[in-house]
């Protein structure tokens, strides 16, 4: 932990606390302030950061407060998602221009953050105890926009909603902190996509919160494609609450940034509920991704899958940790996670420990995870049969990543996360990031 990037924060948070959105949330941001002075970042004393290091991040000169002229949002056109509703967070302030929103059920919120922040202190929750929480502490102080989305009873939203966050602050290091908040109420229905991209000449850190409750009886899908610029750094934790009968799906995808982590948690507090996680990781040059997800059985009668891909090239690197939990109460419970992992050159790494912890007695779950390379096997069949070795190694991989989105039931969705596969397939044998 560098001592002087954390004062720094603080003394940034201490010159713009009353500018920051938000009358009735300066007390929690006080408090957020003062422990991100306590516990800094987390590093990997902590087991739940053992294989992430944030030395680069905390040792780097980050802005939360520079003044950067706006981004031109056409230069992003091919990101947005056809037929979708889109919030647009430019370095990380809302961009009302290059937002589009059409008609919505009646009863409906769906509005930037910095619109209806004052309205929403109730439902953030507090970061959890110690350096483990520091980053969502460190989101609550400097959050200055996002998205809000509160569906009423019954309501199910025929479009997509896409946020799509993108950062260019030129020659400035910037730190952006979104955060997103959605609240469904019972029997609702919504998709929603995280699209996160950015540019630029510095480096620059992404570090957002996501918190989403599915009410009784109704289903969010929840996608992420984070494409952030190959030198940037990204954090981002996303906290599901789940009542009864609720559905919940989330896919999660990376192909950039230098640095990355998604952390994903999910509590089961109703009967019934249910949860698909799905993601990973394409990697290349040193690029290092991190999946870490939890999800945590509570009440009788839930089930969970977790479904996670890596593909890493160069000296890339990799890591998942995939945590469930089945209370003493939560009988019943049925729970999968596996971990596939390919590498493409010998200095690839990838970690992975998929972890259960069961306190119940009648229960189903199971994990598994693998670590190696392309089947040569396969690759000589394909090679035999007139297929030439790189259009062979591509459908391969192409195979063997479809596994993440191929849930995605939306054609335009789907083909927004096949892009950002295609694009990274066009590397392939080069060293990039």
């Amino acid at each position: 932990m560098a001592d002087s990037s954390v004062e720094t924060f603080v003394e940034s948070f201490e010159r713009a606390r009353n500018a920051l959105p938000g009358s009735k949330l300066s007390e929690m941001r006080g408090s957020a302030i003062a422990a991100f002075a306590r516990d800094g970042f987390p590093t990997p004393r902590l087991e739940s950061w053992k294989y992430t290091n944030l030395n680069r991040l905390s040792r780097a000169a980050f802005d939360p407060l520079a003044d950067v002229a706006s981004v031109e949002a056409s230069a992003w056109a091919d990101l947005r998602i056809a037929g979708a509703d889109v919030i647009v967070i430019a370095n990380g302030r809302y961009d009302a221009a290059a937002s589009s929103v059409g008609s919505l059920p009646a009863g409906t919120v769906l509005s930037p953050l910095s619109e209806a922040i004052d309205g929403v202190e109730a439902e953030f929750r507090e970061a959890e105890e110690g350096a483990a929480g520091s980053l969502v502490a460190l989101n609550t102080a400097f959050m200055r926009d996002g998205l809000v989305l509160r569906l009423p009873k019954g309501a199910v939203l025929a479009r997509p909603v896409q946020i799509l966050h993108v950062v260019d602050g030129g020659a400035k290091s910037l730190s952006v902190h979104p955060r997103t908040l959605i609240v469904t109420g019972e029997n609702s229905e919504a998709t929603v996509i995280e699209t996160f991209a950015g540019a630029g000449e510095a480096a620059y850190w992404t570090n957002a919160v996501t918190e989403i409750r599915v009410g009784a009886n109704a289903g969010i899908r929840h996608y992420k494609r984070q494409s952030e610029a190959v030198s940037a750094f990204h954090t981002a934790v996303s906290r599901v609450r789940l009542d009864r009968d609720a559905r919940y799906e989330a896919v999660a995808l990376a192909t950039g940034a230098a640095l990355s982590r998604n952390e994903l948690r999910v509590s089961f507090e109703g009967s019934g509920a249910d949860a698909e996680l799905r993601g990973g990781a394409l990697l290349r040059g040193r690029q290092h991704a991190d999946n870490t997800t939890e999800a945590d059985h509570r009440v009788p009668h839930t089930s969970s899958r977790q479904v996670f891909r890596n593909v890493l090239d160069g000296r890339s690197r990799s890591v998942f940790q995939g945590g469930v939990i089945v209370e003493k109460d939560a009988q019943k419970t049925d729970s999968s996670q596996s971990n596939r992992n390919l590498l493409l050159s010998a200095g690839a790494q990838a970690d992975t420990k998929p972890e259960l912890r069961i306190f119940a007695d009648d229960v189903k779950c199971a994990h598994g995870a693998t670590v190696g390379d392309l089947d040569r096997t396969a690759l000589f069949y394909l090679n035999s049969r007139g297929i030439p070795p790189d259009e062979a190694k591509a459908l391969l991989i192409g195979a063997f990543v479809g596994e993440i989105a191929e849930t995605i039931a939306d054609e335009a969705v789907k083909a927004h996360f096949d892009a950002a596969i295609a694009g990274w397939m066009t590397g392939l044998g080069g060293e990039g990031a």
